[in-house]
């Protein structure tokens, strides 16, 4: 199959510590494995890349204030109409 890991910065984000951070998020690992840094948002970036895949991984966000949270609702519930398998992951 084909692997990929994905980090949406959006457009004020810092575009090489994030692929800093996916370079070494697929280190360990054997084998090619797509990284891609997106400037759009997470639902923007999701909308056209997760039907062309057969599960996405998300992980939850930790440092989301509560001001936040009454603003945005969580990501979850903005994608819950993608056409292809979720699941968000916390390392809780």
């Amino acid at each position: 199959g084909h692997v990929g890991v994905s980090h949406c910065v959006g457009d004020r984000g810092d575009h090489r510590r994030a692929e800093a951070m996916l370079a070494n998020v697929v280190e360990p690992f054997a084998g090619p494995i797509e990284t891609r840094v997106s400037r759009e948002s997470i639902v923007e970036y999701l909308t056209v890349a997760a039907p062309d895949h057969d599960l996405v991984l998300i992980g939850a966000s930790r440092d989301r204030s509560k001001a936040s949270r009454l603003i945005s609702p969580p990501t979850f519930e903005r994608i819950e109409t993608l056409e292809t398998d979720i699941a968000i992951v916390d390392r809780h």
